[in-house]
């Protein structure tokens, strides 16, 4: 949607050529794939320029009221996953004026309007699914298969530590982008999205039997429909695993048959074969995630992970309970298994007796054969004496080995205290240089911290005593945005009606007070804990609250403006300093001569006067804007907020919009970051 600051009227563009359609501001650009619930398209955000994916709902869910504010919930839940190893559900958007290039566009997106579109962040590059493909026979390297599972445990742990499960963890759902030097990045799709559709369209329709979950990667929990959790997820991940380093999913010939008693048989009863090829840490902790009961996994996907690497153990299998009897009845009940064997194929050649085994089999095949029960008696008194002279060998044996084993004990006893002190020796002299080198590092983070305090000051001071006047009874401006230490720096970014700066460091966000923070300027319908106090309040809210001052009298004659508290430019350098009006900004626009160009490397405009003002001049550097996570556009768009909120919308604020082509005052969401250039004194 475009927003006209000269009339404040709102059209929709046509798509372009290349375009395979339009659904409101998001215009279609290439298909991504699809699958049982729907194909997603890549588009892009015309009005914030960011790429993102789109798919529409299937009609048994879209049509049914109950199982759409399921599907609300839902995402309203996983929006707020924040995570690099997450791809983020960004807003459910509805549908309001829709245009397509074909008729198979249509068919494939099935969004009309009145609909609903689903808008989640566009992850580049391929499934796991076909990554894995690259490698010999599908199987890929250890070493990289757990640095893939790694970033994919990290991402459900911090969704599971939000009471968040994803129930369909499986190749399909992760994305991974290989950069240029190699490294490779996942990213988890559909978080809980695709598992909460096919939730829905089972309860509205009796022909879609699966609750959640895809058969080769679901645990036995999901299969008998019992309660899910992260120890769910934990098990489709380690089925993930399995399938990169074996090259096929856990009991792959189960599944193969195509019937679901089969596959449940094999997946609730039977253990899976380990991979070839595993150490031994690895193999137990596979064996572990794949576990039949929930509570046997691992705490966390971390702790997996960790043990496949093998830096924390693995806890091994508890053992078989040995039931309790006297030594008469074990002998008699060994006696009597090996007699019903008939034949002592499966015994150990290697048995202390020579071929004494191969004769006592030949009688018992003889005893068979011609059904005789004096050979069958004789064969057995043969075989207890047997079973006796082995029982006695075992002993002595087993005398043997607990001799050495007590004899091993007691040595690597005296081998552990020994390493016990040379460690504890080991660790206090850590610990010692550990203290001096922590005490040298605050000393000079304390000394840095202090330069930087009094540079900064300095540089703001300096900022703040340069101001220019650029036409007769305008305001003077500024030379430099809040945060800014010189004319071409971006300085920080602010929600509309906030007072909290953030600026961007590295790929995080740092408040005004110097704190790091998880911080991200929230989507455009996004609600709660993350949202701009001002999104969605109206003038009237906003003036009974105290944000808003009102000046003039009549309807049409009222001016509105943030009150001084509520003032980004006011709080930040005090005095007289303000957020420049609406009309200041069409004034800076129209009254001025605007000149494309780049200080120091970064592009922007610089403004100036006219006539008697010709001399005096600032420069807007092109400082982009703060869009969830992300800082987009820098170098190539300009947002500056004015003081005055949009009477039209109450989701919308006056600012200020140039990139290299054009400058004019535009509106846009309240809780989108943009800069702010402070104004001193009052136009006439």
């Amino acid at each position: 949607m475009i927003y006209d600051s000269m009339d404040n009227d709102v059209t929709m563009r046509g798509f372009n050529g290349s375009a395979l359609g339009r659904i409101d501001q998001y215009e279609l650009l290439k298909e991504l794939g699809g699958g049982g619930f729907g194909t997603v398209y890549l588009a892009r955000d015309t009005v914030s320029g960011v790429d993102v994916a789109v798919k529409g709902l299937p009609p048994l869910v879209k049509n049914n009221r109950e199982e759409m504010e399921n599907i609300r919930s839902n995402f309203a839940l996983v929006s707020r996953l924040h995570h690099p190893h997450i791809a983020a559900a960004l807003v459910l958007h509805p549908a309001k004026e829709v245009a397509y290039a074909t008729e198979d566009v249509r068919q494939k997106l099935r969004v009309d309007p009145g609909d609903t579109l689903m808008v989640m962040e566009y992850a580049p590059g391929v499934t796991l699914s076909k990554w894995r493909k690259q490698f010999p026979n599908g199987i890929v390297p250890f070493a990289k298969a757990l640095e893939i599972t790694r970033q994919i445990a990290s991402a459900l742990d911090y969704a599971h530590e939000r009471k968040i499960v994803h129930r369909d963890v499986k190749p399909a759902n992760v994305m991974v982008e290989t950069a240029a030097n190699g490294s490779v990045t996942a990213r988890v799709l559909d978080f809980g999205l695709a598992a909460e559709v096919r939730s829905s369209m089972g309860r509205v329709s009796r022909e879609i039997h699966d609750t959640s979950g895809t058969r080769p990667y679901m645990a036995p929990e999901q299969w008998g429909g019992d309660r899910q959790g992260p120890a769910t997820d934990q098990y489709a991940l380690a089925a993930t695993f399995y399938e990169l380093v074996a090259g096929h999913v856990p009991f792959a010939n189960a599944f193969e048959t195509g019937d679901p008693m089969i596959m449940i048989t094999v997946v609730t009863t039977r253990q899976p074969e380990m991979p070839d090829g595993l150490p031994e840490p690895a193999r137990i902790a596979l064996a572990r995630a794949l576990a039949k009961r929930p509570e046997e996994r691992f705490a966390s996907c971390g702790d997996f992970t960790a043990a496949l690497a093998g830096t924390v153990p693995s806890a091994a299998p508890s053992p078989v309970q040995k039931v309790t009897t006297t030594e008469e009845d074990a002998k008699r009940a060994r006696v009597e298994a090996k007699i019903r064997e008939r034949h002592l194929r499966n015994i150990s050649d290697d048995d202390g007796f020579g071929g004494r085994k191969s004769a006592l089999g030949e009688g018992f095949q003889k005893a068979e054969m011609f059904l005789d029960e004096k050979l069958w008696a004789d064969a057995a008194r043969q075989f207890n004496e047997y079973a006796e002279q082995v029982e006695e060998l075992e002993k002595l044996d087993s005398e043997r080995k607990t001799a050495k084993e007590a004899e091993r004990k007691a040595l690597e006893e005296a081998k552990h205290r020994a390493r016990e002190e040379a460690e504890r020796k080991a660790r206090e002299e850590a610990e010692r240089k550990a203290r001096v080198e922590a005490e040298r590092k605050a000393r000079e983070e304390a000394e840095r911290k202090a330069r930087e305090e009094a540079e900064r000051k300095a540089n703001e001071e300096r900022v703040r005593s340069a101001k220019v006047q650029l036409w007769e009874d305008g305001p003077y401006w500024a030379t430099a945005n809040i945060g800014a230490a010189k004319p071409e720096d971006y300085g920080y970014y602010f929600w509309w009606g906030d007072t909290v700066g953030y600026k961007r460091v590295g790929d995080s966000w740092v408040a005004s007070d110097g704190s790091t923070s998880r911080f991200s300027f929230t989507s455009r319908f996004s609600f709660g804990e993350n949202s701009t106090p001002t999104y969605c309040k109206s003038i009237g809210e906003l003036t009974n609250k105290g944000w808003i001052t009102v000046k003039g009298k009549g309807w049409f004659s009222k001016k509105y403006a943030l009150a001084p508290e509520h003032d980004a430019a006011h709080v930040h350098w005090g005095g007289e300093w303000r957020m420049p009006t609406k009309q200041e900004l069409d004034d800076l626009s129209s009254k001025c001569d605007w000149e494309w160009t780049a200080v120091n490397g970064v592009n922007g405009y610089v403004v100036r006067g006219r006539g008697n003002y010709a001399s005096a001049s600032i420069f807007l550097p092109c400082a982009g804007g703060g869009n969830g996570p992300s800082l987009n556009s820098a170098g190539s768009l300009g947002n500056y907020w004015s003081a005055v909120p949009y009477s039209g919308n109450d989701g919308f604020a006056w600012g200020l919009n140039f990139d290299s082509g054009d400058h004019y005052s535009y509106i846009d969401y309240r809780n989108y970051g943009q800069s702010v250039r402070p104004v001193q004194g009052f136009t006439k």
